[in-house]
């Protein structure tokens, strides 16, 4: 079950002053059947969290990882203040290609070949929701 604070067709009269409000605009309509379409699809409630490769508490960005039918998919979030220039996808195997989306975007940022330390060079200012699937050997 997924919840949402938005509200429709008018806000909520109970809203504390100076709040952004939670009204369900067409925009916001818009991102949330995107999250709610991800949510389904990649059904990620289900796979498996991958501990231990990354420091919530001194890697910047936040990073986390789940494994779901051999697909692994990061979640990368900057912290408030520091630039990110580049993520650094842990987790993959040396050697492999793995084709990169940003799919929360619907972007294809290429294939790369794994190495001991692969990185992406992104400029994050938001999250970034990126799929690394392991391209068939040709």
């Amino acid at each position: 079950m997924i919840g949402t604070k938005f509200t429709w067709p008018k806000e909520n009269p109970r809203l504390e002053a100076g709040s952004p409000g939670y009204l369900l605009t067409p925009e916001r309509e818009a991102l949330l059947k995107n999250a709610l379409a991800i949510f389904y699809e990649k059904d990620l409630a289900h796979g498996e969290y991958v501990p231990g490769l990354y420091d919530t508490g001194f890697d910047n960005p936040e990073t986390h990882l789940i494994r779901k039918d051999g697909v692994l998919y990061y979640a990368f979030y900057p912290r408030e203040g520091y630039d990110v220039e580049e993520v650094e996808l842990r987790g993959l195997t040396p050697g492999r290609r793995y084709r990169l989306t940003d799919y929360y975007n619907h972007v294809d940022l290429g294939v790369v070949t794994a190495s001991e330390r692969t990185v992406l060079p992104v400029t994050l200012d938001r999250a970034l929701l990126l799929e690394a699937k392991e391209e068939p050997e040709a």
